[in-house]
This record gives structure tokens, C-alpha cells and sequence, in this order.
């Protein structure tokens, strides 16, 4: 083998190692891509019911509902991302009340039968 091939065969191998690693070195790849960009999804979120007894046999059974929510966030640089987040749910509730009647008469209790109405808020600064 001549020495001008040799040194064509050590530059093309020399040459190809410096292309792959520049194929896998994904963080110089994707730091442009998040930059600047808005980001938003869509959530849907189980609350769990719930069933408390108090004093003088007052109680509330709180239902189990099915909530939504959103997200919409904004990339101010390649590893800051703030956001916000809304989420609500409207459980069914019934509550009981017995109020201490006056001295010798007996209590009379009250139910309140409604929809509770949650929301929940969130501001969000995110490192990546």
C-alpha cells in the first residue's frame, strides 16, 4: 500500500469520527429548537370524594369528579421555561348540620345538597 493511500485512508477515518460526533452531541441539536418557543396541553384530573363526621352528628360526603384543566408556558431561553396552569373540578356534595339547639328542645338538623366549584392556580419557573 502506497503512502499516499495510507494518508487518504487516515483523513477519511479521521474526518468520519469527527461527523459522528458531532451527529450525537444532541445538546448543541436541540437548544436552538426550545428557545423561544410556546408550549400548551390540555389535563384531566380525578378528585377523590370524601365522607367526615363532626360533632353532634354534622357530616359532609364530598363525590368524586372528574376535572380539566390547561397549561400554556413560554421558553425564554433554552433551559428557563415559565408557565401558568388552571385546573377546576365541581364534586357534588351533601352536607349535614345540627345546630345546638336551646335547653330542653331537641335538634333539628339542616342538609345542604350543592356543587362545590374548585379552581387552582399555578405559576411555574422550570430549569431544564
Amino acid at each position: 500500500m502506497s503512502l499516499k493511500r495510507v494518508l487518504i485512508l487516515a483523513f477519511l477515518l479521521i474526518a468520519s469520527t469527527t461527523v459522528q460526533a458531532q451527529r450525537f452531541n444532541k445538546k448543541a441539536v436541540y437548544d436552538d429548537l426550545r428557545h423561544g418557543q410556546w408550549e400548551a396541553s390540555l389535563l384531566v384530573q380525578g378528585a377523590g370524594g370524601v365522607d367526615l363526621a363532626g360533632d353532634s352528628g354534622s357530616s359532609i360526603e364530598v363525590d368524586d369528579a372528574i376535572g380539566w384543566g390547561f397549561t400554556i408556558g413560554y421558553n425564554l431561553t433554552a433551559n428557563w421555561n415559565f408557565s401558568y396552569k388552571f385546573t377546576m373540578s365541581a364534586p357534588d356534595y351533601l352536607a349535614t348540620i345540627v345546630p345546638e339547639p336551646p335547653e330542653g328542645e331537641d335538634p333539628v338538623p339542616r342538609d345542604i345538597d350543592y356543587q362545590l366549584d374548585k379552581y387552582s392556580h399555578a405559576l411555574n419557573a422550570t430549569w431544564n
